[in-house]
């Protein structure tokens, strides 16, 4: 049970939250992360994200989620408005 405490407290540790993030219509924010993985949760409306080498988009409403376990840019756009956070791990 201490192990499993500690690796969760590992994870908790290494990664980094970032404020809600409110966009308006057609409003991008570029994620670019150095880091293994990337979960964006919708807040409130609804965003489009896309990923330059990724052939498919994606559309995350109020309280849907993705993680995406890639380094690179992440591109999160406002339609037509959306709120959301994101966590790099």
């Amino acid at each position: 049970m201490d192990t499993q405490m500690n690796k969760l407290n590992d994870v908790q540790d290494k990664s980094s939250v970032v404020e809600k993030i409110r966009l308006s219509c057609r409003q991008v924010y570029r994620i670019s992360s150095p880091k293994k993985a990337v979960r964006i949760q919708g807040v409130k409306g609804t965003v489009y994200v896309t990923l330059p080498e990724d052939p498919e988009d994606y559309i995350l409403r109020t309280g849907e989620e993705m993680i995406i376990r890639s380094r690179g840019l992440v591109l999160v756009q406002g339609m037509p408005e959306g709120s959301f956070q994101y966590t790099a791990y």
